[in-house]
């Protein structure tokens, strides 16, 4: 349910994005990827190019939306699998509403950083909770669509760390996702892990369910990142960016790439700074259990997307995307 203080929240920042002015065009980015990925610091990478302003998570359901009306019904806030009128009635609402410039209270409105832009004519558009979807979103909108992914277990610390609910029964009840994508071994599977399994493994099940399609089935998309590969290294990422979606402010991305968050404890920036970027890519190795790492392994292995080294924790050398 909607609180008041959420609707509030949009017509303020609404009032305050109105000083901006947007004329859309169709060379728009999405960036799709789930949550706890990292996400909004490229959404925010990408918003420091002057032309462009960013639009944070439109489909998602929890918040107040004023057009809510315009988007379809999904379960757990999870959009897997529509039918045509529903991709139709998404189709509309991301080209009428969100790339238009309706859904204001969703865009920049904090006029003091540099993602705030006084004139705009291009969108970069955070979307969560729609993987399934990607090659659609690639196909059918007036963008180009970038799949961006962080390893499953520092996503699946901090979404535990929030407190926040566990959305793989919609993927799991989903008929058209489960007959598409799991076989009875996995769907059995995956069933006794949300019974019988550790909390860990519960979310590292999610982050499967969730990425399955753009990594197993679509064999990555057309343009793909990882969070590890924009940490590590930040030069080639952001060339990566600027040559495959026409970006010209190389040195301000970099500057906000190199910036420590305003919300890091003055220790941790210390400790990020003597041990360098691998440790920020890598840190949550020192916080998982050995016996919840293997059970971790085991689920990444049935699903086949063990993409990640189990030493490191860093990418494959098969999978990295940059050069």
């Amino acid at each position: 349910m909607i609180n008041s203080k959420s609707k509030l929240a949009y017509y303020l920042k609404s009032i305050l994005a109105s000083f901006s002015l947007h004329k859309n065009t169709t060379d728009n980015i999405c960036i799709l990827s789930n949550r706890r990925s990292g996400s909004t610091l490229l959404t925010e990478l990408i918003a420091t190019n002057p032309n462009i302003r960013f639009v944070d998570q439109p489909m998602e359901v929890w918040a107040f939306n004023p057009y809510r009306n315009y988007l379809p019904n999904v379960s757990y806030g999870q959009y897997i699998s529509l039918s045509q009128s529903d991709l139709n009635k998404l189709k509309k609402y991301m080209e009428d509403i969100v790339f238009r410039n309706k859904l204001k209270g969703y865009t920049q409105w904090n006029i003091f950083t540099k993602s705030y832009h006084f004139k705009t004519n291009r969108t970069v558009v955070k979307l969560l909770n729609c993987l399934p979807l990607i090659n659609w979103f690639h196909n059918n909108l007036e963008c180009k669509s970038l799949y961006f992914y962080r390893h499953p277990v520092p996503v699946s610390l901090s979404i535990i760390k929030r407190g926040w609910g566990n959305v793989s029964n919609a993927y799991l009840s989903n008929d058209i996702y489960r007959e598409t994508y799991l076989n009875e071994e996995i769907y059995n599977f995956s069933m006794d892990i949300l019974k019988n399994g550790t909390l860990i493994s519960k979310f590292v099940l999610e982050w499967c369910l969730t990425n399955l399609v753009p990594i197993k089935y679509n064999k990555m998309p057309k343009y793909v990142l990882s969070y590890e590969e924009l940490i590590l290294h930040p030069v080639k990422a952001i060339e990566y960016l600027t040559d495959n979606f026409e970006l010209n402010n190389k040195n301000d991305m970099l500057e906000k790439l190199n910036s420590p968050s305003k919300t890091a404890l003055p220790e941790t920036v210390k400790e990020i700074r003597e041990k360098g970027n691998k440790y920020i890519a890598t840190r949550w190795m020192e916080r998982i259990d050995p016996n919840d790492y293997d059970d971790v392994l085991d689920i990444l292995k049935i699903f086949e997307l063990d993409i990640y080294d189990h030493r490191s924790g860093l990418l494959k050398s098969k999978y990295r995307n940059l050069a």
